[in-house]
């Protein structure tokens, strides 16, 4: 089941709502039993949803968000990622990235584009974050911090990945060791 949630009018924040409502009705009705993977594509549009719901909550869909709002979309991001990693298959949630200097060391970071300070806590909460990046002539996946971009997994407990991977879950696993099942096998 593909799902796409985007808010065409400007001044009707509807798209996390629908979500919500899709998700938990697919819930209770056992969808997430019979599902291989949950994709969220990206966290980025989903905090801008998120936010956007929030203001429109607060009658104020046009104005700025004020700091109270900030803090509610980072416990709604944590929650529903939190949810989302407990469900009964595989999670994967994509995010755009962005980079920032360091005041400080003047070093370049990169970090998850998102509002607030759940960009750095976020990661912690995934057993594997990987940042899709093209190699010559082709995308894979960098599983190791490379000094600009935070990667890691906690799958490659032997140390038998390389800096970068083929983006395919399934063979890492294989090559991690784990064992390979699809639902309904």
């Amino acid at each position: 089941i593909v799902r796409e949630y985007v808010d065409h009018d400007p001044d009707k924040a509807t798209a996390f709502d629908k979500f919500e409502k899709d998700f938990l009705a697919d819930e209770k009705a056992g969808l997430f039993n019979e599902t291989g993977t949950v994709v969220i594509d990206s966290l980025t549009t989903l905090c801008d949803a998120i936010m956007d719901c929030i203001k429109q909550k607060s009658q104020r869909l046009a104005g700025k968000a004020q700091l109270d709002d900030y803090m509610y979309l980072m416990g709604e991001v944590h929650g529903w990622c939190r949810k989302c990693m407990g469900l009964p298959c595989d999670f994967i949630l994509t995010a755009h990235t962005t980079k920032d200097k360091d005041d400080i060391t003047g070093q370049i970071i990169a970090a998850i584009l998102m509002t607030g300070k759940a960009a750095d806590k976020l990661p912690a909460l995934f057993d594997e974050w990987y940042v899709m990046q093209q190699v010559k002539d082709k995308y894979l996946v960098l599983t190791k911090p490379d000094g600009l971009y935070n990667a890691g997994t906690r799958m490659d407990i032997g140390h038998k990945f390389d800096k970068h991977e083929e983006p395919d879950l399934m063979k890492m696993r294989a090559k991690a060791g784990f064992p390979v099942t699809h639902k309904g096998e």
